[in-house]
């Protein structure tokens, strides 16, 4: 959440030097996307997006024969599995890497009373700091790029295509009720998917992954659980 496609490039590089063409998205209102920065009007927005993408890469590869594959983090692994439950058996597989499929709604009870009461109102309301975004980046980018601390406090600072501010009340909303849908339709899940997850992650929390493993009736997948937070492939 926050961050852009080019936080990734060090996978897509790795990739690339394989024979894989890659190709990344910005949500809308994140990186260099349009939009307000930020911020979600909600789920079926989203997944739009995603689809038109997917069909702008096939139509740029519609006279080569490939598989397909879709990786997201985070937020953006939430998103590739709901983006391969509207288009079922379109991907060959799903990576999925910290994906956020529980949250603990108790703890942003007073946020979701003030959110749902002010969304029809100013739903781009910036309204609830997110205090692990800082973290995550920060080791994210010290295990990847191997950079000094003040290099890493540099760059949060001045990349001007990471959002840094707090959640808006759309965005917030829309990534409760897109991880609420996902729950509701594990039956679905016909992609074979890959998750790698830190048992130590603080933001997304591992035991969703594991239900989401265990919980759907795909045979084809597998399901790593690495003795960290950190957030890498």
């Amino acid at each position: 959440m926050f961050e852009h496609s080019n936080s990734n490039s060090n996978v897509a590089k790795v990739l690339s030097d394989r024979g894989y063409e890659v190709l990344g998205i910005d949500y809308r209102g994140h990186g260099k996307s349009e939009g307000k920065r930020g911020y979600f009007e909600n789920m079926d927005i989203v997944l739009d997006d995603l689809k038109n993408f997917v069909k702008v890469t096939e139509d740029m590869y519609k006279d080569k024969t490939q598989n397909k594959f879709i990786l997201g983090y985070s937020m953006g692994a939430l998103y590739a599995n709901l983006v391969s439950l509207k288009l079922p058996d379109h991907f060959n597989g799903l990576a999925m890497i910290a994906p956020p499929f529980v949250i603990d709604t108790k703890k942003y009870e007073v946020w979701l009373k003030i959110g749902n009461f002010l969304r029809n109102i100013i739903p781009s309301l910036p309204l609830l700091r997110i205090k692990c975004i800082k973290y995550n980046i920060y080791f994210t980018y010290y295990y990847l790029v191997n950079i000094t601390n003040k290099a890493i406090s540099h760059y949060l600072q001045n990349d001007p295509l990471i959002y840094k501010g707090r959640l808006r009340i759309g965005t917030g909303l829309t990534l409760l009720e897109s991880i609420k849908y996902s729950n509701e339709n594990l039956e679905k899940v016909s992609t074979p998917f890959y998750i790698l997850h830190g048992a130590l992650d603080k933001e997304s929390d591992p035991k969703g992954s594991t239900i989401f493993y265990e919980k759907t009736k795909i045979m084809d997948k597998t399901i790593i659980l690495h003795d960290s937070n950190i957030k890498y492939l």
